[in-house]
């Protein structure tokens, strides 16, 4: 059965849960174009031109988000500035020292944008 994706309002493939939050903090969106093909849910930069998947030897962690929406290039990007988001369900970049839950945690620090563990 197809479901409705809330933030984009179209039908899309079958209904998988995704626990996307892990924590309670206000949760807001912001967007820029598409400087790369996006993935929903992606660790991302944002750079003075718009957003571009995160490449951890280019990138700072201050400018990382989580995009909220996939979008190809050109596409406005919606992204996530602020929450607390299961780790698990973020696409980290690979080959990175993010493969853990606390790495994870540590990259952001203290930033209105966090990263939790869900609790099965």
């Amino acid at each position: 059965m197809a479901v409705n994706d809330i933030a984009s309002g179209a039908l899309v493939g079958t209904w998988t849960q995704e626990i996307l939050l892990a924590g309670d903090a206000p949760v807001t969106t912001d967007a820029a174009p598409a400087l790369a093909d996006i993935a929903k849910y992606q660790l991302v930069a944002i750079t003075a031109t718009g957003v571009t998947p995160y490449v951890f030897a280019t990138h700072t962690a201050d400018k990382a988000f989580i995009a909220a929406q996939a979008a190809t290039t050109g596409e406005q990007a919606p992204y996530f500035k602020t929450g607390c988001f299961n780790h698990a369900i973020v696409g980290w970049p690979a080959g990175t020292d993010l493969d853990t839950y606390a790495e994870r945690k540590a990259f952001f620090g203290n930033r209105a944008l966090s990263v939790g563990k869900v609790q099965a």
